[in-house]
């Protein structure tokens, strides 16, 4: 009798929403590697729900989420293939706590300056003002069972990434995003989030079953 996939890959129960082959439960660990012409990365069920807290505190539309998923995994593909003296070495949720604002940690209340002067450094208004560091914490600390109890459409989407079988990429080449009206990226609008290919992805990004 041939084994099923989702025994394969050992996960939990199973769901099929819209083509979409979806999780019941979190798996003990990561099956979805991240493909990209010259790099093969498989995260971790933690590097996944930090992809999560990100996409959370990104967007609130389950199109936004999508779109800022798939962004920053074709970031960090394309920071792999532009920069690897830089990046190379580094993990998938080193790229999204960077990369995102909410779950950055340069953005909390005791988050220190980089170089270029980013960061909260002491002050306490606009992007530092007490309520949004309140809300980068809340986001920061949402746990698997939190998004499943709480943001469904969320923890599925994350999760099929988890096992390889991620939705439809609205964004192909996309690697850079913010608010919009806020940022310089305006090539294509999706969930309230400008988007643009900067920098530069070499080729298709997929997100696969481990084999």
């Amino acid at each position: 009798m041939k084994t099923p996939t989702w025994q394969k890959l050992g996960l939990g129960a199973l769901a099929l929403v819209g083509g979409v082959l979806l999780l019941g439960a979190k798996p003990a660990r990561g099956h979805g590697t991240i493909l990209g012409d010259g790099v093969s990365y498989t995260p971790s069920m933690d590097e996944w729900l930090w992809l999560a807290r990100a996409c959370y505190g990104e967007a609130s539309s389950l199109e936004g989420q999508t779109a800022a998923a798939w962004a920053m995994v074709q970031r960090f593909v394309a920071l792999r293939q532009t920069a690897p003296e830089n990046w190379s070495q580094k993990s998938f949720s080193a790229l999204v706590r960077a990369f995102s604002q909410p779950v950055n940690p340069i953005w909390s209340a005791q988050g220190s300056c980089t170089q270029d002067g980013r960061g909260c450094c002491g002050q306490t208004t606009g992007p530092c003002a007490s309520d949004v560091i309140a809300h980068r914490a809340f986001v920061q600390s949402r746990s698997w069972t939190w998004l499943q109890e709480r943001e469904p459409e969320l923890y599925f989407m994350i999760l099929s990434f988890s096992a390889g079988v991620p939705p439809r990429n609205p964004i192909p080449s996309m690697t850079n995003f913010g608010a919009g009206g806020q940022t310089r990226c305006d090539e294509v609008t999706v969930g309230g989030n400008s988007f643009c290919g900067e920098p530069p992805l070499h080729g298709r990004v997929d997100v696969v079953p481990r084999q």
